[in-house]
Order: C-alpha cells, then structure tokens, then sequence
C-alpha cells in the first residue's frame, strides 16, 4: 500500500500510509548533530509498525526528510520529535519520507575486509 520511487541522486521518497491496522510508525532512529552519528540514521524496524509495509524502508538509510522538513542539523531530539509529530498528525493520511543509502565509512570497509580476511 506504500509507495517508494528512487531519483537520479539516489535519494528514495518512502510513502508510509497511516492506517488503523498500523498504528505505530515502527522505526527507532539514532544519530542527530548533537551525537557522533551526526546524520539521522535507521537503526531498527519494527515488525508491527506501518514502516515494514513500506518496502523500501531499510535500516541503516539515512533520514534526509520527513514530510517535507529537512533534517540536517537537527539535534537527535528534534529529530525524534518532527517524525513523531508528523506521524501522529491527523491532516495527512501518510508520512513522506527522503532516505538515501549511508555510503560505507572507511571504518566499515576496514571491519568489513578483517571480516573476509579471517574467514579464509
């Protein structure tokens, strides 16, 4: 029932429909710039929440937007706050949120190839 269309930029807009099967949005987020992780990242889905049913949501994407406000230099509070108020907000009958895929630190590909290394 949601919708997920990708642009040139390989940003994905991820429609999550409200509806009383799905109260609960389902995701946990981490980061915020006030924290190490300064962006505003997907840490968990919710096997209950609205945001399974929108097939594109992954954790590990980063949180760009949400229904239209930007992110960027949110603390993790606000952060927290604007995609609860949105959600929770009855003019809309969906949440409209801008992710994009984290390109992998240097860190990640360091641990990554350790990982393959000593699995040899």
């Amino acid at each position: 029932t949601s919708l997920v269309v990708s642009d040139a930029e390989g940003r994905f807009r991820v429609v999550v429909k409200k509806t009383p099967q799905h109260p609960t949005l389902g995701i946990a987020i981490e980061g915020g710039c006030n924290t190490k992780q300064k962006e505003i990242r997907v840490i968990n889905i919710g096997s209950d929440g609205a945001a399974l049913e929108a097939g594109g949501l992954r954790v590990g994407h980063l949180i760009l937007a949400v229904d239209g406000h930007n992110l960027q230099g949110c603390s993790h509070e606000e952060a927290a706050r604007l995609i609860s108020s949105c959600w929770s907000s009855r003019t809309r009958g969906e949440l409209v949120l801008i992710v994009v895929e984290r390109k992998p630190t240097p860190a990640d590909i360091r641990r990554n190839s350790i990982s393959l290394l000593s699995q040899m």
